[in-house]
């Protein structure tokens, strides 16, 4: 009996395939750099889906250097966020805050001028759109960034759309992805040190993913950075937006006096049938 079931598994498995998802991208590679939140700023995160991604709100992110301790980052470090269905509207950012050890005054804006050989809307930051026609194409080779020594393949459409739609607390259904570039300057991370970055307005959407590029520290920004000299981020460390801000004051009230007005009528539907 036994050996027919093992047969029977291994027919079952072989029937099945391999999962239809990208090989997952190493975390050894040196130096990669990881998006966290506030809960958990480093690389203690727990991963929000199959293995990979991070689980982040809207409102704030954390940039977490993984790399060794003889490298520090670039003052300009760019953050490429791949927003689903939509290339308008991105939020802007509210601060930059140092983490522990961290010096320098850090600058956030949205775009900001093509650096290290890559190409974007310095006033929107609009660099293009991924979409199912895209390939393997990465949210890195969207904008003409270098890639990789943590990041690589595993950043294309396909991945994007299935975690959207299957990670806890998103189920965002994907047709495209409009991608961001955000410019962050004044700020050299070592290893173990992160900043914080705040966004303005509604902050990022739900099913939103952010990814890191910059140079090593000495890399002019007017070329691209190549081979250890980049910072980039595993896909095991991107940051995808699955919790929303809270409802704004208004939004808040609004829905506070349409719960009045529905206890009113319960209570007049009461007295009618006394």
């Amino acid at each position: 009996m036994k050996p027919l079931l093992l047969v029977t598994g291994v027919a079952l498995l072989i029937a099945l395939g391999p999962a239809p998802l990208a090989a997952q991208t190493s975390v050894d590679e040196d130096p990669p750099i990881f998006i966290g939140n506030a809960t958990c700023p480093d690389s203690s995160c727990t991963n929000l889906y199959n293995g990979e991604t991070i689980g982040i709100p809207s409102a704030s992110l954390t940039v977490w250097d993984q790399g060794a301790a003889s490298k520090t980052t670039s003052t300009t470090i760019l953050l490429i966020v791949a927003i689903p269905n939509s290339t308008s509207g991105a939020p802007g950012i509210a601060s930059v805050v140092d983490g522990p050890g961290v010096s320098g005054t850090g600058v956030g804006q949205l775009g900001g001028p093509n650096v290290f050989g890559g190409t974007w809307n310095t006033s929107t930051g609009l660099a293009g759109t991924l979409t199912g026609a895209s390939g393997s194409t990465t949210v890195y080779q969207v904008p003409g960034l270098p890639c990789c020594s943590g990041g690589g393949p595993s950043e294309n459409f396909g991945n994007l759309q299935t975690w959207d739609a299957n990670a806890p607390g998103v189920g965002v259904n994907a047709t495209s992805f409009g991608i961001f570039i955000y410019s962050l300057t004044g700020v050299s991370l070592g290893q173990s040190q992160y900043v914080t970055v705040n966004f303005s307005g509604g902050g990022l959407p739900v099913g939103t993913f952010v990814n890191v590029s910059t140079c090593e520290s000495g890399s002019s920004t007017s070329v691209a950075c190549k081979g250890g000299a980049v910072y980039s981020t595993p896909f095991t460390h991107t940051g995808l937006v699955s919790t929303g801000q809270t409802p704004e004051p208004a939004s808040m009230l609004l829905m506070g006096s349409g719960l009045v007005a529905f206890g009113g009528m319960l209570r007049r539907r009461k007295r009618a049938n006394a």
